[in-house]
């Protein structure tokens, strides 16, 4: 099995289910949740069509939805790129160009990542 960031955050949801993986609106979410959330995500992206070695840029603010993003397009084995969420069109059109990315996740893509408690 490949180590990277989405193995790490799989085994800290392993090890540690019920500590804060990160702070939602005052609330922590913790890595079980996270997971589920990277997990549900995972799963849109391969039923969408993105497989292992797609580039899946993410142009979102630092947030929840981000990480969640980011850790999805990992977990599936796809390449992320970050992108800067302001960027203009100029900028978005050479990412794009440059990178050769499948598919671009960016706020008009996004919604509320809902807590999944125990």
């Amino acid at each position: 099995m490949a180590f990277n960031l989405a193995t790490i955050l799989r085994e800290a949801a392993r090890s540690h289910p019920d500590k804060a993986a990160l702070i939602v609106g005052g609330r922590p979410m913790t890595y079980a949740e996270l997971a589920a959330a990277c997990d549900r995500v995972a799963a849109g992206l391969l039923r969408a069509g993105i497989a292992p070695g797609d580039v899946v840029a993410v142009q979102l603010p630092n947030s929840v939805q981000f990480v969640v993003a980011y850790f999805a397009a990992l977990r599936i084995g796809a390449v992320v790129v970050p992108m800067n969420p302001l960027y203009r069109a100029d900028e978005i059109g050479t990412s794009r160009r440059s990178t050769g990315r499948r598919v671009a996740w960016t706020s008009r893509c996004t919604r509320p990542i809902p807590a999944t408690r125990r």
